[in-house]
């Protein structure tokens, strides 16, 4: 039976796969870097058997579900489910603000919402180094967590 693969994470030139039914097998990721460094879109293939990562380096041109259709082809690994976006958006956390007085809001929102005001007395302060800074950083990931929901 061919193993299931989840693509972890894929942006322009970059894809990194999880197999995590062959994790620790050291030769069955040997042979999956050794047949997909054949290939002519991909430029390097790194892999970690312990974690059952694949990291592949392809061209920015190169086809991310073409290349993944050929490892199925090849037998190597079938992928259970893509992104559906290769890149994340970066404003998603600041557009998240405007969705936390809405109802059945997340309740990390109230947190967020204090911590940034933190922020902004520490950046009134003239304290950017360090407090206003980190505090923005928790905001921003207790709204970008928050969106994803349980």
């Amino acid at each position: 039976m061919i193993p299931a693969a989840r693509v972890e994470h894929a942006s322009p030139g970059r894809l990194r796969l999880r197999i995590v039914g062959r994790r620790g097998q050291a030769d069955y990721f040997e042979a999956v870097r050794s047949r997909l460094a054949q290939e002519s879109s991909v430029r390097e293939v790194h892999i970690d058997p312990r974690t059952g990562s694949v990291l592949l380096l392809v061209a920015a041109s190169a086809d991310a579900a073409a290349l993944l259709q050929r490892a199925a082809e090849l037998g190597l690994f079938s992928v259970t489910a893509t992104p559906t976006r290769s890149d994340p958006d970066p404003w998603a956390p600041l557009r998240a603000l405007g969705r936390l007085t809405e109802p059945g809001a997340a309740a990390s929102g109230p947190l967020a919402l204090a911590l940034l005001a933190g922020a902004a007395v520490q950046g009134w302060r003239g304290r950017w180094a360090s407090p206003a800074v980190t505090l923005t950083w928790y905001a921003l990931q207790l709204l970008r967590d928050g969106k994803r929901g349980p």
